[in-house]
């Protein structure tokens, strides 16, 4: 079977979308899910929040610059520890 970062990409390239995360309470148990340590999410008591986007890294990192609240809502969504390692991507084009 397909693992599931596979599944993840084709569907993102199915789809033309350049960003997938997730996020919430539930975040670090799909990044071991994706990673490979685990086979299936624990059960629990929260959903499992996803992001998606068509919109690069590095247009995120522009419209950042220029609108406050974008800025904001990118520290919210995929918190300052990602935005800091994953910089370097966000400058490419």
């Amino acid at each position: 079977m397909e693992n599931i970062k596979n599944r993840i990409k084709n569907i993102a390239n199915k789809y033309n979308l350049q960003l997938a995360y997730v996020f919430g309470n539930r975040a670090k148990q799909a990044l071991k899910l994706v990673e490979g340590k685990v086979k299936n999410l624990p059960p629990g008591t929260s959903d499992l929040d996803i992001g998606i986007s068509r919109i690069s890294l590095f247009l995120m990192r522009k419209a950042a610059e220029f609108l406050p609240y974008e800025r904001m809502r990118q520290k919210i969504i995929l918190g300052e520890e990602w935005l800091r390692k994953n910089k370097e991507k966000m400058n490419e084009e």
